[in-house]
């Protein structure tokens, strides 16, 4: 079985320490597969969990409003069976990346 996401969405918040793990927590603001009514509600607020390491280096290289790509896998909460956590394994930040892009097609 394949439980593995890739995601690119908008850093909501920075790298925050969860007190009884070792885990970091973000939240990427991602767009829905379709669009609502209102506008405002057009994009989903994902919490992803990051290793320490990463956690250190997405708060060296990112600010909120930086477009992250993140590749992890989905577990299941032992306490509860239908919550699903996205766990992150790596993660790019792809401001830098979309700039030269725009750079190139000026």
């Amino acid at each position: 079985m394949f439980n593995q996401f890739f995601i690119t969405g908008i850093l909501v918040s920075m790298p925050s320490s969860l007190s009884h793990q070792n885990d970091y927590l973000i939240y990427l603001k991602v767009k829905k597969p379709y669009d609502e009514y209102d506008p405002a509600h057009n994009y989903v607020k994902l919490p992803v969990l990051l290793w320490p390491g990463l956690a250190r280096r997405i708060s060296d290289e990112a600010v909120v409003g930086s477009i992250l790509e993140v590749k992890g896998r989905l577990l299941n909460k032992a306490e509860d069976v239908n919550t699903i956590i996205l766990k992150a394994e790596s993660c790019q930040v792809l401001d830098y990346d979309l700039q030269q892009l725009m750079k190139k097609k000026k």
